[in-house]
């Protein structure tokens, strides 16, 4: 039987409860990570924290001093026991009651863990199709940029998306500028050069848009972070889209315009899985104060 970890307490998934005065459930009041885990490893668990403690901080959360990323590291690892590949869910939500005012700042915390069959990121063989959102309009705010548990707008894109029979669903901004995928960041390749849209598009910070970035750069490429119109992706070399689980998918239609995968594309991927597979994490994090 699945175990969950509720505020630091092992138990049983079908057991587990929380108060009806939850904010999380009132409100949407807290943020959300989805960390993979590889063979027991969490490469990247250090940008999720980050941004993790970012948007606490952003949200007006009291963080505990004892929120390390030991600390997460340490939790997550007694939620997974057994190590494995896994999905990995932290969602954090303020405690106590009131209304829209807060009784308190103090955080609350629930880490799930989900198997998953890879040790590693696989590229797509085959190519997926995608259009942009008829229905869903990003908001650009403050807090853009983090993982609340408002995510209507991606309950909305991904309804839209099924009934569209798509693989993607661009989301644009209030400027009519693609922001990001319904669950993942975009990038184009476009006459040798990448682009992606920057965090004032009101897209997420994501932690694997964070890792392709610097891999890029480190490949000595040229990276632009700017606004990007649906003409920018019809006019693309290559379109592709990251998140932290499925890693880098390669776009074959968008709209009425076909790509094929550009070759760059595996010794990114490649990248990331050298990472993976050359991380220390324990010997990292195991003492972490």
């Amino acid at each position: 039987m699945a175990q969950v970890n509720l505020n630091g307490k092992l138990i049983s998934a079908e057991t587990a409860h929380v108060p009806i005065v939850n904010r999380a459930l009132s409100y949407g009041d807290g943020l959300f990570e989805t960390i993979r885990a590889f063979s027991g490893k969490m490469p990247f668990l250090s940008y999720h924290y980050q941004r993790l403690i970012a948007g606490l901080k952003q949200l007006m959360f009291t963080v505990p001093d004892d929120w390390t990323l030991g600390y997460l590291y340490q939790e997550i690892r007694r939620t997974m026991p057994s190590g494995g590949n896994h999905r990995i869910r932290v969602t954090v939500w303020r405690s106590g009651g009131g209304l829209y005012l807060p009784q308190s700042q103090q955080p609350r915390f629930l880490i799930e863990a989900i198997e998953l069959a890879d040790s590693q990121f696989t590229l797509n063989p085959l190519g997926i199709v995608s259009d942009v959102s008829q229905s869903v309009i990003l908001a650009r705010h403050a807090w853009s940029s983090s993982k609340t548990l408002n995510a209507i707008p991606y309950v909305l894109a991904a309804i839209e998306k099924k009934k569209r029979n798509l693989d993607e669903l661009f989301l644009r901004n209030d400027l009519k500028e693609i922001a990001e995928g319904g669950a993942a960041n975009v990038f184009i390749l476009t006459d040798g050069k990448f682009y992606t849209p920057d965090l004032s598009s009101g897209c997420i910070a994501g932690v694997t848009r964070a890792i392709v970035i610097e891999i890029i750069v480190s490949m000595g490429m040229d990276l632009i972070e700017t606004p990007l119109m649906p003409e920018d992706l019809e006019a693309a070399d290559c379109i592709f889209v990251t998140n932290s689980i499925s890693g880098l998918r390669w776009i074959r239609k968008f709209k009425d315009t076909t790509y094929t995968m550009h070759p760059v594309l595996e010794e990114i991927n490649q990248e990331l899985n050298n990472r993976v597979e050359s991380y220390k994490f324990e010997s990292e994090y195991d003492n972490t104060n």
